[in-house]
């Protein structure tokens, strides 16, 4: 009896193995099917198709790779699927199966089927759990899942679903594979939030939060750009420069004209002149290109459109001026007639009405230099009322006078003292008064005529 037993076991067994390995076999007829037809403009791919397609694989997981990779090279959906079930049927723990799901979740994803795509990315996942490509499958998974749920009403919420589960794959996968779905997330925030103006408090305290949790050192020039705007729009200028200056080590956006020209920009906001130079020091592009950008950076601003009746010097650009009175300060200083020429030859230019103020309160400099004080005088008169920068009317009604007065003309220069003692900053009252005071000091000590 015991004997008995014992052969009846060993047939189930025989039984059971013998019906695993025919369907083993059916799939592999399956995988195999019949000849794809190939299009009759290209006859010359046809003995190469034929000669992998006609036959069955061999019982190999690399053949059947090798007939994956042909099918997707001939353009064959429904073939490519068979076979990549197939492999992943007979070959369920080999390589190629985790790779050959990868391959038709991606032409899945290509084709618009982004559920079918995300199925077979959460199969690759499952089967090559500890590998490479498993984290590779989980990281486009989390990609696709971004790339649908960014354009909803919580954009924020659905990138920060995808920086907490890139947290935990940065790791075990290239930083290739995971930059470019960061890039492309910051660039749907800011078509979905960047023309908020001002931005909210609670979302903008959001997206800083966000730009905290990337990996470490991963600064991309996209959210850099999209918050430095949105800080800038609350008057956090230093916050927007600091902000692009961590982006600007990080990576080659230096050399971007739109984020170059952005970090021009918060450079002059924060520090002005000397913001500029330290910019213009870190700057990697030749003389062209510095050129272009500062072109570019003047004519901006929507402040002032270019105006096309504006003289100019021929052969010049704005950029060149502008070149030629930033950097070579030090060597105009002993000469005030060349920095005179320079600012003379850039105001012949439209510009932006803070850079163009600025120009003016330079060239107003040079003529006091000179002695030209009733030519600086009408310069600050005109600034007076064309003062585009917040807080500055006061300095310039105090430059005027004191213009006034070295030319000699005492009452046009207690004029504007008492406009300046009326000022509503308690400031600039204390100065106007001390004005008027030595003013009147100097009509005491000045000789009488007979």
């Amino acid at each position: 009896m015991a004997a008995w037993c014992k052969g009846m076991s060993v047939m189930v067994v025989c039984v059971a193995a013998l019906t695993g390995w025919c369907q083993e076999l059916a799939a592999h007829r399956r995988a195999a099917g019949p000849l794809p037809r190939v299009a009759a403009s290209t006859p010359q791919a046809v003995p190469a198709l034929k000669d992998q397609l006609s036959m069955p694989p061999a019982l190999t997981a690399a053949a059947y790779w090798q007939r994956l990779e042909a099918l997707a090279a001939a353009d064959h959906p429904a073939a490519l699927q068979d076979t990549v079930l197939a492999l992943v049927n007979i070959f369920p723990r080999s390589p190629q199966g985790v790779a050959a799901l990868l391959k038709l979740a991606h032409q899945a994803k290509l084709r618009g089927e982004t559920a079918k795509s995300l199925e077979l990315l959460g199969l690759a996942a499952w089967m090559g759990q500890g590998s490479t490509a498993a984290g590779q499958a989980r990281l486009a998974a989390a990609a696709l899942e971004l790339r649908l749920n960014l354009p909803s009403a919580s954009p924020a919420q659905a990138f920060r679903h995808f920086l907490e589960k890139l947290e935990a794959l940065a790791a075990s996968c290239p930083p290739e594979e995971w930059q470019g779905t960061l890039a492309e997330g910051w660039q749907i925030l800011a078509q979905q939030v960047g023309g908020l103006d001002p931005c909210p408090l609670p979302l903008l305290e959001e997206l800083l939060a966000l730009w905290e949790l990337q990996p470490q050192g991963v600064r991309p020039g996209e959210g850099a750009l999209l918050l430095a705007d949105l800080l800038k729009k609350q008057g956090l200028i230093e916050e927007a420069r600091a902000l692009l200056d961590q982006a600007a080590p990080t990576s080659k956006e230096l050399s971007s004209p739109r984020f170059a020209r952005r970090l021009l920009e918060m450079a002059w906001l924060s520090r002005g002149w000397l913001g500029v130079e330290d910019f213009l020091k870190r700057y990697p592009q030749g003389q062209g290109e510095l050129n272009v950008l500062l072109s570019s950076w003047s004519t901006q601003s929507p402040e002032r459109k270019p105006n096309p009746s504006t003289p100019s010097l021929k052969g010049d650009n704005p950029g060149e001026v502008l070149w030629a009175w930033l950097l070579p300060q030090q060597a105009h200083a002993g000469h005030p007639e060349r920095a005179l020429a320079v600012l003379e030859q850039a105001l012949r230019h439209s510009w932006p009405g803070f850079l163009e103020e600025r120009l003016h309160y330079d060239l107003a400099g040079a003529y006091l230099l000179q002695g030209n004080f009733s030519q600086a005088a009408k310069i600050y008169q005109e600034m007076l009322s064309k003062s585009v920068i917040p807080g500055n009317t006061p300095f310039y009604r105090d430059r005027l006078g004191m213009s006034r007065w070295r030319e000699g003309s005492l009452d046009a220069a207690q004029a504007s003292f008492h406009l300046l003692e009326r000022e509503n900053d308690p400031l600039w009252q204390r100065v106007g008064k001390v004005r008027l005071t030595d003013l009147e000091l100097t009509r005491l000590q000045a000789p009488t005529t007979p």
